[in-house]
């Protein structure tokens, strides 16, 4: 008996966090390789991001050029062969 469905949403989102003061060319770089390794893989549809974060969101260690957030989109079930 199973009370609570399995949810498969599709896609999960991932936050990078270099240390403060990581200037936003850098931090974007890593997002560009980070992207690209995950894109490489078979169960990975689609990468978006941004990089860099508004001042007046969240809290001093979520703002700035260090910051940056992946949305991650997966294959369904059945494309990956899980069951």
């Amino acid at each position: 008996m199973q009370l609570i469905p399995e949810l498969e949403q599709g896609e999960f989102t991932a936050a990078l966090k270099l240390p403060v003061g990581t200037r936003l060319a850098r931090t974007a770089s890593v997002v560009a390789e980070v992207e690209a390794d995950l894109v490489a893989h078979p169960a990975i549809e689609h990468v978006s991001s941004f990089v860099g974060r508004n001042a007046d969101d969240l809290d001093a260690s979520e703002q700035g050029e260090h910051y940056a957030e992946l949305t991650i989109g997966v294959a369904g079930a059945a494309e990956r062969g899980a069951e």
